[in-house]
């Protein structure tokens, strides 16, 4: 197993981009010069220069590839304008592709080119372990807390709907805001989105920013938190696994249908869907938690647990692992050889 990894640096990086590329096509030359590559293993680009790229990996491999989607926006970033480009893929992937990994079934629209639906493989994102907060840890902080926690974690970019969510909360009756708590998380698409941000704290009670977290402060947001919320409308949107990672934390999810997310979300099950943009809809949401949780808070613990349990039973990374390497034994050939893994950043967020 040969890894090379391909995570997007910035324009100063250019330099060691054509390195990286460089030393991709070596591996691939060696590997097949001394046979000794059974499958290659691409995790898909979803840009225009990262789509020939990975058409040079897939044209030079002379053994099958396997194509890993991690997000949704191919087809808006490279097929849906550049038809000659789309033509040309489908060509080498009808040759070249074994099978297509994407995170989930409506995610196939993104190769509106290939007609076989057995080219496509269905395997969820995955949550680490050490995020499952146990079923006590749930039911205590639904029963013991006097706020509500809302948490946005996520870029901050402005398709992923945090300026709605801020207009929401701002735009709740006093006696409304007292009952919640809004946390947000995540780094800043640029300067202007910061200063906009830092103005709202300056003037407003209630809303938090924790700026870029991980690990432990991640973990302690997470599970400190009731309510997640995501309402998404970024058209690159594949399965955020931010919304899985929620779920395994016993939050009540709020969403939109954006990208993949119905395949991982239904509402009321799992939580409350809102219209895309729609302030007024989010604010409505909000307002109806409140009234529920003051009069009964067992609704929203209910979905809370049945969130942990879902995650629980879908969403490991045993189970991805089991999903991933069966498929990986049904495609290898008889002899064992090694495999070239060719590794292209981390999942989506």
């Amino acid at each position: 197993m040969v890894p090379i990894d391909f995570t997007k640096g910035n324009f100063e990086q250019g330099k060691a981009r054509v390195k990286r590329l460089l030393q991709v096509l070596e591996v691939v030359r060696d590997s097949i010069r001394l046979g000794t590559v059974d499958i290659v293993y691409l995790t898909v680009s979803q840009s225009l220069l990262g789509n020939l790229k990975d058409l040079l990996i897939m044209i030079f491999a002379r053994a099958p590839v396997v194509l890993h989607l991690h997000g949704g926006g191919i087809y808006e970033t490279v097929f849906r304008s550049h038809k000659i480009l789309a033509e040309f893929n489908k060509r080498v992937y009808l040759k070249k592709v074994k099978k297509i990994i994407i995170l989930s079934d409506s995610l196939q629209s993104n190769y509106p080119f290939i007609e076989r639906k057995d080219y496509f493989v269905s395997i969820p994102n995955f949550v680490s372990e050490d995020l499952f907060m146990p079923l006590q840890g749930i039911e205590r902080k639904f029963h013991t807390s006097e706020k509500l926690k809302v948490l946005f974690l996520s870029n901050l970019l402005e398709e992923k709907g945090y300026r709605e969510i801020v207009k929401a909360f701002l735009s709740l009756s006093e006696h409304t805001r007292e009952s919640l708590e809004l946390h947000i998380a995540g780094a800043f698409e640029n300067e202007g989105s910061e200063e906009w941000m830092s103005d709202i704290l300056q003037k407003s009670c209630g809303i938090f920013y924790h700026g870029i977290v991980a690990s432990e402060s991640k973990r302690e947001l997470l599970q400190g938190s009731h309510i997640f919320i995501l309402p998404t409308y970024y058209r690159y949107e594949g399965q955020p696994v931010s919304i899985l990672e929620a779920y395994a934390t016993g939050n009540v999810v709020i969403t939109t249908d954006q990208g993949g997310i119905p395949d991982v979300f239904c509402a009321p099950e799992n939580g409350y869907l809102v219209v895309k943009k729609s302030i007024q809809a989010i604010q409505r949401t909000l307002e109806e938690i409140v009234k529920s949780f003051s009069i009964d808070n067992t609704m929203l613990l209910q979905i809370a647990i049945k969130n942990s349990e879902y995650a629980r039973r879908e969403f490991t990374e045993e189970k991805f692992s089991e999903n991933f390497f069966t498929l990986i034994d049904e495609i290898m050939p008889v002899d064992d050889h090694n495999e070239v893994v060719l590794k292209q950043g981390p999942r989506e967020n």
